[in-house]
């Protein structure tokens, strides 16, 4: 999900102001009030606007339901709609960076590619048993396989290659902001990390109880990785270093989980045989349903800016635009006087 972002601010001072409004014995121009707002505020705005965006941004929630066989949208209030249908045991979702959502077909053994408006094509054929998906950072796929035990890799170009083998039931996969991809392997209570090149490390262990351990995996927008345990009914916080404190507890089935740009974490119950719901959780930890009648196996958020955020995004760029000109135009003006 979201590493942390570093605020940028910048200052203009009254006596800063009031120099660029003189005019300059050196031949420099004028400057009113306007190109200010223009050539300062409105870039400003824009960088602190690209920097803190999570602030002013809308989630759909995307939920696959394996007992329908299709995915669900879910707006920010609730309300749902059928997004695709005719799948085959649907399982795990993912998101790239141009909005497509990809689909773990688990019993057809098919990676599916959904573009924006929902038109589907085949991504990639595998072998049945998928699982949870996750992208990393520049944009490759990975597929968790609970039948082969394995993580399969998939590159933007569609070239797939076993990344990891060995595992114990393999589920939930979910990428850090250094391409760390972290994997919940049920069946033995670990949660491994592996390095961009594959390089495995343990980084929690002893989440099991019974024959079902961890489950789905999410990381907010501070890098702490959120984990579900299913038979203990509980939630995992985890920091970067792996210190682990119980975010949620006394819960029904947990299984998937996903974070929308506000820091609200929705988790899907999957409780077999029995429809479940959806629940929604502030950043400290109050719980609501957030949907119910539906079998989830998967859930994805996609964030997209409100139509306030776009007009001011354009406002920044109109005014970084007008900026360089001005730019532009000073320096050419300052040279043709220097040459005269």
């Amino acid at each position: 999900m979201c590493p942390k972002r570093a605020a940028c601010y910048q200052r203009v001072s009254p006596s800063a102001i009031n120099r660029s409004l003189r005019s300059s014995s050196q031949g420099g121009a004028v400057v009113s009030y306007r190109h200010l707002t223009i050539q300062i505020v409105a870039p400003s705005l824009l960088l602190v606007l690209l920097l803190h965006s999570h602030v002013v941004l809308a989630a759909d929630l995307y939920v696959a339901d394996y007992h329908e066989n299709c995915i669900y949208r879910y707006s920010p209030s609730g309300i749902r709609s059928t997004f695709a249908s005719g799948l085959d045991y649907p399982s795990g979702l993912a998101f790239d960076r141009n909005g497509n959502l990809y689909e773990a077909d688990s019993w057809s053994g098919n990676i599916y590619k959904f573009a924006p408006n929902g038109t589907r094509s085949t991504f990639a054929e595998m072998s049945r048993g998928l699982g949870g998906l996750a992208f990393d950072c520049t944009g490759n796929l990975f597929v968790a396989n609970q039948t082969s035990n394995t993580i399969q890799k998939i590159t933007p170009n569609g070239t797939i290659s076993t990344f990891a083998s060995g595992l114990n039931a393999p589920v939930g996969l979910a990428c850090d902001s250094q391409g760390n991809l972290f994997e919940a392997d049920c069946r033995s209570g670990h949660i491994y990390k592996f390095t961009p090149d594959g390089v495995r490390s343990t980084f929690a262990s002893g989440l099991i109880s019974g024959l079902a351990g961890v489950n789905g995996l999410a990381f907010d927008r501070d890098g702490d990785l959120f984990a579900t345990q299913f038979d203990l009914g509980s939630i995992y916080k985890f920091t970067a270093s792996g210190t682990r404190s119980t975010f949620a507890s006394g819960l029904s089935a947990p299984g998937h989980l996903a974070f929308d740009g506000d820091g609200n974490l929705f988790m899907g119950n999957c409780m077999s045989g029995t429809p479940g719901g959806i629940d929604n959780f502030t950043s400290s930890g109050t719980m609501s349903v957030f949907a119910t009648g539906v079998y989830s196996t998967g859930l994805a958020i996609y964030l997209v800016p409100e139509p306030s955020t776009l007009v001011l995004l354009g406002v920044g760029a109109i005014g970084l635009l007008s900026y360089f000109r001005r730019r532009k135009h000073d320096v050419s003006h300052t040279g043709a006087t220097g040459s005269a």
